[in-house]
């Protein structure tokens, strides 16, 4: 008989009573009188296919779960589910584990005080995040001496990268009275999807420090 669907998937013989069938989660109504909403059938009923499952992928990263049932008349998709899955940018190991320094006395704003930045790195260059009153990144371009609490200020001499996960290598110049670059050394910044992590060595000398913007 006529699914409550609307869909005609069992075709009785005229006047042939049935019991009320069910396929998965498509019921059938129980014939009225002995008569049936479709035409008769040459058997008393059709085979039932079984239920067939597929998934599909659209380009949003939305799955789709269809049945498809095959009757003698027409085939019925249903759809099941939609779930959107919202995979997470792949990003290098340093953008999770990194030391995170918000001492707002590294930021081009802060005025001379006598630190070293050997006090805070060693020769083995360390991931660092910056936040807070320390900023978020290092000061590009050539700094003033006697700023950033220390003497030797130390600016970034490169290019940060554009896209998410990737790494660039570039040098630090610290300025000194008369020579803007008067030591340097290299480091390493990655892209993490909204902050930089950088991989910061100890300066070749004292008193020497990373200035923060």
């Amino acid at each position: 008989c006529r699914s409550t669907a609307g869909f005609s998937l069992e075709y009785p013989n005229s006047g042939r009573a049935l019991t009320v069938t069910a396929v998965g989660r498509i019921s059938f109504k129980k014939p009225t009188n002995g008569k049936c909403f479709a035409k008769a059938s040459i058997e008393s009923s059709t085979p039932v296919v079984p239920l067939s499952t597929s998934t599909t992928a659209d380009n949003n990263n939305s799955v789709v779960q269809t049945e498809t049932i095959n009757s003698a008349s027409t085939t019925a998709f249903i759809e099941l589910s939609s779930t959107t899955l919202i995979l997470p940018d792949s990003v290098p190991p340093q953008c999770i584990s990194y030391t995170t320094i918000t001492d707002k006395t590294r930021h081009v704003s802060h005025p001379h005080y006598i630190w070293c930045d050997n006090a805070v790195f060693k020769s083995e260059p360390m991931w660092v995040r910056f936040s807070g009153a320390a900023g978020t990144r290092l000061t590009s371009g050539p700094m003033e001496p006697f700023h950033c609490g220390t003497q030797g200020t130390g600016w970034y001499k490169g290019i940060y990268p554009t896209s998410i996960g990737a790494t660039t290598s570039g040098s630090v110049c610290y300025s000194w009275p008369g020579n803007v670059c008067q030591w340097s050394n290299k480091i390493s910044i990655t892209n993490c999807n909204g902050y930089y992590v950088f991989a910061l060595p100890a300066p070749p000398a004292c008193f020497l420090r990373y200035c923060t913007v």
